[in-house]
């Protein structure tokens, strides 16, 4: 795929670096260097591109909740900070442990063993639950969960319960499954 390419990452514990460029079959540079105007705690557990009316940002979740968005140029390098709020839930919402995008734009993150979309709160930085998954297709999860995305595919590690899947776009069709016992190999997952 075309287009801008920016990659936060952890360098000498929680220094924080990002590499950006452009993004193509040929690829042709990027650039790296250390981010004192992005702020990222010790503790973030994911990290997603947002792209929409306000231009390209990214929004990063913290183990307890807290949600900072960075705004990026064209090039995909990051400007500043422009908000840091909570996630505000139907019940409390404690530790998270994975975000992801969907290809529509919408937010999904796990956190106490649901998968939850979410929606910003324009006004004040924050976020808030627009629903929960506490199972999907039939497989019910665990107390820990973690959950990525690809196009309009969700893949979700349930910890607990020893298996990965893959889910559609509405998080209500199970594509494939793997696992369900404890084990160290393709058909078990630990």
């Amino acid at each position: 795929a075309n287009g801008p390419l920016s990659s936060g990452a952890f360098v000498y514990g929680t220094t924080p670096a990002a590499a950006w460029g452009s993004c193509n079959a040929e690829a042709k540079s990027t650039t790296s260097r250390y981010m004192p105007e992005a702020e990222f705690p010790g503790n973030v557990r994911g990290c997603v591109a947002l792209r929409g009316g306000k231009g390209f940002r990214t929004l990063r979740v913290t183990a307890d909740v807290r949600l900072i968005e960075t705004r990026h140029d064209g090039a995909g390098k990051p400007v500043a900070d422009v908000a840091s709020g909570t996630l505000h839930g139907a019940a409390p919402i404690t530790n998270a442990t994975s975000l992801a995008c969907l290809s529509d734009g919408r937010v999904l993150v796990a956190a106490d063993g649901f998968i939850i979309e979410i929606d910003r709160v324009e006004s004040s930085g924050d976020w808030k639950e627009r629903r929960r998954w506490k199972s999907i297709g039939g497989l019910a999860l665990g107390g820990e969960a973690f959950v990525t995305a690809e196009g309009n595919q969700v893949w979700i590690s349930d910890r607990d319960n020893h298996r990965v899947f893959c889910v559609d776009e509405t998080l209500s069709t199970v594509r494939a499954a793997f696992g369900g016992e404890s084990g160290d190999d393709l058909a078990h997952c630990d």
